[in-house]
């Protein structure tokens, strides 16, 4: 990108109001999705974490966190390059698509082999073993859901949102039942796997009713696709390492009963990441077309704008928990989770962090820098490991969930410094500054209403704040009535 313009100039450039107005609308449906689906999320996590307890708790968190770090290692990476490739090429997509699909499906096979061998070399009691293996099956699932690539890269995300509801309906559902029956980890795994069906049956209908796919095996594709994705695969390898070592960690260093606490609150991190991910993949296709098409201030604003809304969101997220943890714990997981609470107020933090390194990871990608990631996050893959070691004997899971705050703030800076060294572009952080001050008063008030005897203070405390804070976003004109518009649609917009 050759002489891009200072940060400083992007907000007086002529802006694109049709792009930017449908990304705006589809990131607004977008959001609303995210919001049942999170809540479904909630609510599953509620039943199994009160249902299982701790301990089974632990065990169940510690499967998915050996299965999940196998299928980011599987995945390779392909998911972010097959999105940045259909977005480049759509007239290739049944060609990218096939590639993408046939590529995943035959690492998941590998996948699943790894998972045979790892619960031996990580010495798992045999119950848990068997139970790996089953659960491997979402790798395939995983594999078979490719369709959603093609949304994302089309800015169709309210497709993927459809089929993510659905299917966290049919999850929710499903462990819901299974408790109420009195099953077991097996049926809890096997309600999991049922529901990821659906959702993989659903991509494929959806795929074929709204975007007319089909599949065009291209062997060149596949070769392509896959040398590109393995830097991507590394940082995506490592970037699991630092949100799913510390529960393999702590599993072997304090035992299942530790890990049942902290996983609950863990749940809450991946919860927000999802937010957060789900947000700039809509977006990301935007930044690698703005980017390779040198339309340099719409490429800035953009980088610049995904930052600045996603600490809007996050920041009063991490006040608030950081004033009522006990409370929220308690609410959320029950009494025998009350152990968690400064888990959970870390946790929060460590969102924030991650928010800014998933602007920072998108963009790299974006600009299609992802080698230099790939250095970045193994370096913090180690730290986060020499971290856990360090502080798990010290402080038990609060030591953990320090170390993954600590990694992911590292990450997001060396990212963002070398965003800034191959472009000339850095983040503003004034408006960051006025969502600090906004956050303040949110946690003043929150404080003084918590206080009283109506409702539950911490419930009134929260209510209060959060009212202040998005008036203090408008009045410190982090919020302005023209960028509300772009969320309007176009008729209304004209009317106007």
């Amino acid at each position: 990108m050759s002489n891009p313009p200072d940060i400083e100039t992007f907000a007086a450039a002529p802006p694109d109001p049709g792009v930017g107005r449908r990304a705006a609308r589809n990131t607004a449906a977008m959001g609303l999705g995210r919001i049942i689906t999170f809540a479904l999320n909630v609510i599953a996590t509620v039943i199994l974490t009160r249902y299982l307890g701790p301990t089974s708790y632990g065990h169940f968190a510690t499967i998915f966190a050996l299965i999940t770090l196998i299928d980011y290692t599987a995945d390779i990476g392909l998911g972010d390059v097959a999105v940045r490739e259909l977005a480049r090429n759509p007239a290739q997509t049944n060609k990218l698509l096939t590639a993408a699909t046939v590529l995943r499906l035959g690492f998941a096979a590998v996948g699943i082999v790894l998972t045979g061998i790892l619960p031996l070399v990580l010495n798992y009691p045999p119950e848990l073993r068997g139970l790996a293996v089953l659960a491997s099956a979402t790798l395939i699932i995983r594999a078979l859901s490719s369709p959603t690539l093609v949304f994302r890269a089309r800015l169709n995300m309210h497709y993927d949102v459809i089929v993510l509801t659905v299917m966290r309906l049919a999850d929710t559902g499903l462990i819901l039942l299974v408790a109420l029956l009195g099953g077991g980890l097996r049926e809890m795994i096997l309600a999991r796997l049922a529901a990821g069906l659906i959702g993989a049956v659903a991509y494929w209908g959806v795929a074929q009713r709204t975007q007319r796919l089909g599949l065009k095996f291209d062997k060149a594709a596949m070769k392509r696709m896959g040398l590109d994705a393995l830097p991507v695969a590394m940082s995506a390898v490592m970037l699991m390492i630092y949100l799913r070592a510390d529960l393999l960690m702590l599993a072997k260093m304090l035992g299942p009963n530790a890990v049942g606490l902290y996983s609950a609150t863990h749940q809450i991190l991946e919860y927000n990441l999802a937010i957060s991910g789900l947000f700039m993949g809509s977006l990301f296709p935007l930044l690698a077309q703005y980017y390779h098409q040198h339309t340099h201030y719409q490429f800035i604003a953009l980088y610049q704008k995904s930052f600045d809304l996603l600490m809007m969101v996050i920041i009063p997220m991490a006040v608030v928990t950081t004033l009522f943890a006990e409370d929220l714990v308690t609410l959320l997981f029950g009494p025998s989770y009350a152990g968690a609470a400064m888990s959970l107020r870390i946790m929060l933090w460590t969102s924030v962090a991650f928010f800014f390194g998933n602007v920072v990871g998108a963009t790299l990608i974006a600009i299609n820098w992802q080698r230099l990631q790939v250095v970045t996050d193994s370096v913090g893959a180690g730290l986060n490991i020499a971290l856990n070691f360090w502080l798990i004997p010290i402080w038990g899971i609060t030591g953990s969930a320090v170390a993954i705050l600590i990694t992911a703030l590292f990450a997001a800076l060396v990212g963002h410094e070398i965003i800034r060294r191959k472009t000339g572009v850095a983040l503003r952080l004034r408006t960051l500054s006025r969502i600090g001050l906004a956050s303040a008063l949110l946690a003043g008030v929150a404080l003084i209403a918590g206080k009283s005897q109506l409702l539950s203070g911490w419930l009134l405390g929260t209510i209060c704040g959060c009212v202040v804070y998005l008036l203090a976003l408008f009045v410190l004109r982090v919020i302005r009535l023209d960028e509300l518009r772009m969320f309007l649609p176009s008729r209304r917009v004209a009317a106007e």
